[in-house]
């Protein structure tokens, strides 16, 4: 009698999980957005610079780090990490963290900003 009881009781939590799965993911799914680096909030956006400087970092190409700042809606991708030291700061991300930061921002220092593309028009 317990085993019939527990067998249909997984049984009926397995139907409903594929149920809600199926549910979710084909009948009615949330609507994907294009959503830009520039709409997160500060605190992420020092997240992604940290992830940016570790990868600089490793790599040591500071036109792909400079490439991938620019994303993140500053004017340049200097003052995207200048931004995120203070704002690391003020977080209390560790010490190592921070230096990582102002290695990229010194790199950034170094080197003549990315200039970007613009349109010209016809006549």
């Amino acid at each position: 009698m317990r085993f019939t009881r527990l067998f249909w009781f997984a049984v009926s939590i397995l139907i409903g999980l594929l149920l809600g799965l199926y549910l979710g993911w084909q009948i009615k799914p949330l609507p994907y957005r294009d959503v830009t680096l520039s709409s997160l909030r500060s605190d992420y956006k020092t997240d992604y610079t940290l992830m940016v400087a570790e990868t600089y970092s490793h790599e040591g190409d500071i036109n792909k780090a400079a490439e991938r700042l620019q994303a993140l809606g500053y004017e340049t991708p200097l003052q995207s990490a200048q931004h995120a030291v203070i704002k690391a700061r003020e977080l209390g991300y560790s010490s190592s963290d921070i230096a990582l930061l102002v290695e990229l921002v010194n790199a950034l220092q170094s080197v003549a900003p990315i200039s970007t593309p613009t349109l010209q028009g016809t006549t």
